[in-house]
């Protein structure tokens, strides 16, 4: 369709007055009104869950927790072989439950001399 053609469709009809409403709109409004506001509410969480009970949501969450599952263990496994346990036993402070520990009581008791 040609622009000019569609400017005068549209200025046709911008001359012509909108047709009247029917007598009972206004009751036809208000009763629309209270019958929607008489529905439960379903929420946004039961959409959520119907959604996810789909099929195809499982098995692609499925699908993704496995993959996911199966790439972590293999990026956190610690890549130098020559790693110290010692420095990982201080580094998180692993000795405090052993019983030369400095924190607790019986450690304080057997450093002294």
């Amino acid at each position: 369709m040609n622009e000019k053609r569609l400017d005068e469709v549209l200025n046709e009809y911008r001359a012509q007055c909108a047709p009247p409403l029917p007598g009972s709109f206004a009751q036809d409004v208000f009763r629309e009104v209270r019958l929607r506001s008489t529905q439960p509410k379903i929420g946004w969480l039961a959409d959520l869950i119907s959604t996810g009970l789909r099929p195809t949501t499982l098995a692609a969450s499925f699908l993704l927790a496995l993959a996911v599952g199966a790439t972590l263990p293999v990026l956190a496994r610690d890549s130098n072989p020559d790693s110290n346990p010692e420095l990982a036993i201080i580094s998180l402070n692993l000795n405090v439950f052993s019983s030369t520990s400095a924190e607790i009581p019986s450690g304080l008791l057997s450093r002294r001399p």
